[in-house]
């Protein structure tokens, strides 16, 4: 499974414990924030690359390490936070790997079990901490908007185009205190993925017999999975209150499934070698200028369900 590996164990241990902790304090204090971002969700891959290059007991004994450094560093909410939400995943990302499961198989499997420690850990906080999720997440928004608002006071507008922006921030408040289980399912998707990804290069790279090296442009959703938005999106118009949470959590999750599957349609024709570089870089100028284009990701993922783009499905029959 790994390729050989001629490094001291206890040497690399705390190369990596090192390396996690450095690019953490990068992320969380660079002002480029979008690079800071990349920094800290894609941590989960060093640990999932130690765990195969020394097994899933010394990934473990890392994580635990990195739970008393950054609990001594942020706190234990951060230390804990971390262990729960990048922890798991990297080694559920590191048993994949080691079983040589199909790219769909890990990708579904990682979700679940980040999914489900992002539960044990809502558990452990409200039963320990009487910390309740909402109320927490409130005052977070609400902060948030405070500081929104503050901004719009000191900007040179007059009342009516302050009116409107404070009321905005009043129904993007809302919309998150509904949304947010389906906004956190979404982002876990992505992030599973993005980790997936880039954990599969990393290893191909060190020379391990990586399984399924199927590239993410190949990605399908089940066809009977557009069903499933069609049923939330019904539940979200019905107009009872309950039904319509649910919906809309529902739809927020599956327009993240189809978004990446419009992505890697997009991703397909750009790696294809009939697309010239001066189309390219049409493309690449356009969504630079107007990056509202990313959102036609996701009807061109849906669509691909009845027109198959990349004759996918075809090509299987």
């Amino acid at each position: 499974m790994s390729a050989a590996n001629t490094v001291n164990p206890a040497k690399e241990f705390f190369l990596f414990l090192a390396l996690i902790v450095v690019c953490l304090f990068i992320g969380f204090n660079i002002p480029l924030r979008i690079i800071g971002v990349f920094l800290i969700i894609l941590t989960p891959v060093a640990i999932t690359v130690f765990s195969l290059r020394h097994g899933l007991l010394s990934g473990t004994v890392l994580l635990f390490a990195l739970l008393v450094v950054l609990s001594v560093w942020g706190g234990q909410l951060y230390g804990v936070t971390f262990f729960f939400e990048f922890g798991f995943l990297s080694l559920a990302l590191a048993y994949g790997f080691k079983q040589k499961l199909a790219q769909e198989k890990i990708i579904f499997f990682v979700f679940l079990v980040n999914v489900a420690a992002a539960i044990l850990l809502l558990g452990i906080m409200v039963t320990t901490q009487g910390v309740n999720p909402k109320e927490y997440l409130t005052v977070e928004v609400e902060r948030q908007v405070g500081e929104v608002n503050r901004a719009y006071e000191q900007m040179d507008l007059d009342s009516e185009q302050k009116a409107a922006l404070m009321e905005g921030s009043r129904k993007l408040k809302e919309f998150v205190l509904l949304a947010y289980p389906g906004m956190y399912i979404s982002m876990s998707l992505f992030l599973v993925i993005a980790n997936y990804l880039l954990a599969r290069i990393v290893l191909v790279k060190l020379g391990y017999m990586v399984a399924d090296r199927t590239p993410f442009s190949r990605f399908l959703a089940p066809d009977l999975w557009v069903w499933g938005l069609i049923a939330s999106i019904f539940l979200w118009m019905l107009g009872i209150s309950t039904l319509n949470v649910w919906g809309l959590n529902a739809t927020l999750v599956f327009l993240a499934v189809y978004t990446l599957q419009g992505l890697a349609i997009g991703i397909f024709f750009w790696t294809n070698p009939r697309m010239t570089s001066i189309l390219k870089l049409l493309v690449a100028g356009t969504l630079i200028i107007q990056p509202v284009f990313i959102l036609l990701l996701f009807p061109l993922g849906l669509f691909d369900v009845w027109f198959d783009f990349r004759k996918i499905k075809q090509a299987k029959a």
